[in-house]
């Protein structure tokens, strides 16, 4: 039988690319689903900072014809603004952001050194795309040993159906699919 309870003191949180690229309305990424999802987003990062309890952020960087680049056709440098994290979820001191150049935040950055480091067991993950970046981060993180949840409004996809057909993908293999209002209800328990 699976252990589907969570673990708020054993809990961090990542977020994953709720950065301008796709927040802001300027920007050749915008996504109007993230902006819905973003005040999840935000409430699940001051739970965390209140129960203090690990927050790091994954943001998005295109690798310079790198394959992300060349399948989306739609850039965002490194050092660009669109990398900023949006407006609200500025990482504070001790708070990671590791910059990606593909679509998991645990591959080519020390997401995995950071998160053991920390003793978390349970990874909360959450931001856009549901379908793609969520989703490939919460597969390596289950991979990693990690008991993974993600919680349905703090994610989000250009399209509704990918967002849930995603949501039934992990909830059926790997990762807890919760609300987010029952996270942040046992991290101001614990």
């Amino acid at each position: 039988m699976r252990d589907s309870a969570f673990q708020a003191r054993r809990a961090g949180l990542l977020v994953v690319d709720m950065q301008r690229f796709f927040l802001d309305p300027k920007s050749p990424a915008y996504m109007e689903a993230a902006r819905e999802a973003f005040p999840a987003v935000r409430g699940l990062v001051r739970a965390f900072r209140q129960a203090g309890r690990p927050v790091a952020f994954a943001v998005y960087a295109t690798a310079r014809g790198g394959p992300m680049s060349r399948w989306w056709r739609k850039r965002c440098p490194r050092r660009s603004p669109w990398t900023r994290l949006g407006e609200g979820l500025e990482a504070l001191p001790g708070e990671r952001i590791f910059v990606k150049s593909g679509y998991s935040a645990f591959r080519g950055t020390a997401c995995a050194r950071h998160v053991a480091a920390r003793g978390v067991s349970d990874l909360v993950v959450a931001g856009v795309m549901t379908h793609l970046c969520v989703e490939s981060t919460v597969r390596d993180a289950f991979d990693e040993g990690l008991r993974v949840f993600v919680p349905r409004e703090a994610c989000a996809a250009a399209d509704r159906r990918l967002h849930a057909a995603a949501l039934s993908v992990m909830a059926a293999g790997f990762a807890y699919v919760r609300p987010e209002r029952e996270l942040r209800a046992a991290l101001e328990a614990a």
